[in-house]
């Protein structure tokens, strides 16, 4: 993390925002699989909760097990508002992709805690579409905290 640039930093918030973006898509908006939001950590981070359409029985689809979109603490980070692994960044968090019965997948690392949002667009009381912002640093090679965020409007795939 340390020698990075403000260019890496930035295609690492890209590669995050697709990565997001990807599995986000692929949930249902439906009424059988509703979208919901909650929060991770103390810093204000959210997490968003939601299923994918996996096929259909009797003319009726069915759902996955919940996938959820969430931050955890970095590596050597505890979330107490201190710099514990000594990088010199505060509560660094790790976005990840859980599911019961599936290994956790990392889609990002070094997120500043508190940035990572879904802000919902909601029309007949349905999820229709997901923003999703954050921002990723890391440390130059001067020592210094660079920051980069960036966003995305997910349109769900299955309203």
């Amino acid at each position: 993390v340390t020698g990075v640039t403000k260019q890496t930093i930035d295609d690492r918030v890209r590669t995050a925002l697709e990565a997001i973006a990807q599995e986000l898509r692929q949930g249902s908006a439906g009424s059988g699989a509703p979208v919901t939001f909650g929060t991770a950590g103390s810093g204000g981070d959210e997490s968003v909760t939601f299923c994918m359409c996996t096929g259909f029985a009797a003319g009726a689809p069915t759902w996955s097990l919940p996938i959820t979109i969430t931050s955890i603490d970095g590596d050597g980070e505890t979330d107490n508002g201190l710099d514990d692994n000594r990088n010199r960044m505060i509560d660094e968090r790790k976005i990840v992709r859980t599911q019961t019965g599936r290994p956790d997948k990392m889609l990002a690392d070094y997120l500043k805690e508190g940035s990572l949002r879904f802000t919902r667009v909601v029309t007949g009381g349905l999820v229709e579409a997901v923003r999703v912002t954050l921002s990723l640093q890391g440390i130059d090679s001067k020592g210094r905290v660079l920051e980069s965020s960036g966003s995305v409007l997910i349109e769900m795939r299955n309203p």
